[in-house]
């Protein structure tokens, strides 16, 4: 048997895995990569070398550095400092909303998430109705998502697509802010559209009661300590290297993941805990599956039947491939995991790309982004199931987080390839 053919099985298999996740994501990942070199496809050099890329590297320090800005309390001050100054519910909505974007652009969304909804509801409480939770944490939903879609370490798509990239001949990785001008306008965009078209649809659709707040309220007058100036230093050495380029990004995260934890901003017992290393060995296998898919072929054959489905390598237009790459992905990160999205559609995009002379790095982005539009189903994301406690149900993520998503992907289909050329 062919080797196309044997990689091909082992894709399939590993698709209908990441789709059902009958077994973790991360196992699947590793043993598609095992199965790969057992079929002498890939050497063990080649099929596991990205556990030790910079991309790991940085996916570490990163994990660290944030799991020390949480618990030091600077993430939860930020967010009090700005949003506790606005008073009536659209303004504080969209303050919410980009705040939230930020800061996911460099903390776990998921963390992020949790520790607005705490903020937001002793907000809510003390405004006598006049903010909403139903209105609100949708609001905090898009901005987390979409936040993460903003740097190389916003979301787990984004390391494991780097992770591909970097294993692809051809393709220029990622710098740290190269997401950042498209991410950027997408999430100025839905800023508008939250104005636009969500708060006269939550108005409409979210017509329940106010449902209360069960949880513990954060404390809103957190004063300034040690550790958050150190988190602060974390921070800066982070940007100030990762614009320059002075020093590798995945030496330079784990230089600020180390400062943490010698200065015991986390405690060193446990620091480990904000490293999501189920995400890191996916990316790291996500480069041994991107070589089989190359070195046998196989994905060759994919991307073939991709462009030969839109009229053939002579006329399929690269701005209809990345659209048609970009919808699926969309589709699919509302019913599946975004990492599994990344890890499957980023190789055929960027083999669709370099078969057509377009650029494969835009493709890539593509994936990620359309991986972030993930609020169209409660199941979609973390992010998306954590927010229900203020009374949605799956209608309302369809209808208004659906709309919305339409609406976002179709601006992104036509923005990135402006942004980023084809």
């Amino acid at each position: 048997m062919e080797q196309s053919t044997v990689a091909l099985i082992i894709v399939g298999v590993a698709l209908v895995s990441f789709a059902t996740e009958i077994i973790p994501l991360s196992i699947t990942a590793v043993g598609a990569c095992v199965a790969m070199v057992m079929t002498n496809i890939l050497t063990f050099t080649e099929a596991f070398s990205g556990l030790s890329s910079p991309t790991m590297m940085l996916g570490i320090g990163m994990g660290i550095m944030a799991n020390g800005m949480m618990d030091c309390g600077l993430a939860n001050k930020v967010g009090i400092f700005i949003i506790s100054k606005f008073k009536t519910e659209r303004p504080f909505m969209t303050v919410v909303f980009l705040t939230s974007a930020f800061l996911s652009a460099f903390l776990s969304n998921f963390a992020v998430t949790a520790t607005f909804m705490g903020l937001i509801s002793a907000i809510a409480i003390k405004s006598e109705g006049r903010i909403t939770r139903k209105n609100c944490f949708f609001a905090l939903l898009l901005g987390s998502v979409l936040g993460g879609s903003c740097t190389l370490v916003g979301s787990t798509p984004n390391i494991s697509v780097q992770a591909i990239m970097e294993a692809t001949p051809g393709v220029t990785p990622m710098t740290f802010f190269t997401l950042a001008p498209g991410g950027v306008i997408i999430v100025l965009f839905t800023a508008i559209l939250l104005n636009t078209v969500y708060y006269p649809l939550a108005k409409r659709f979210f017509a329940f009661e106010d449902v209360p707040y069960e949880g513990n309220l954060p404390e809103m007058d957190i004063p300034w300590n040690r550790d958050m100036t150190i988190s602060c230093i974390s921070m800066a050495w982070c940007i100030i290297n990762f614009v320059g380029g002075w020093i590798n990004i995945g030496i330079t995260a784990i230089v600020a993941g180390m400062i943490t934890v010698i200065f015991k901003v986390v405690d060193r017992k446990t620091f480990w805990k904000g490293v999501e290393w189920e995400a890191l060995i996916i990316m790291g296998a996500a480069i041994g599956f991107a070589n089989g898919v190359n070195i046998s072929g196989a994905g060759k054959i994919i991307s073939d039947f991709i462009i030969n489905l839109f009229g053939g390598i002579d006329t399929a237009s690269p701005v209809i491939l990345l659209t048609a790459i970009m919808v699926a992905g969309t589709i699919l990160t509302n019913i599946m995991s975004n990492t599994a999205v990344g890890v499957m559609l980023a190789p055929i995009a960027i083999m669709t790309a370099q078969s057509v002379g377009a650029k494969p790095e835009t493709f890539a982005i593509g994936v990620i982004m359309c991986a972030g539009f993930s609020f169209a189903t409660p199941i979609a994301t973390a992010s998306a199931t954590l927010i229900m406690s203020a009374g949605y149900k799956f209608r309302h993520y369809l209808i208004v987080g659906g709309t919305l998503t339409v609406l976002i992907m179709i601006f992104s289909c036509i923005v990135l390839p402006l942004v980023y050329g084809l």
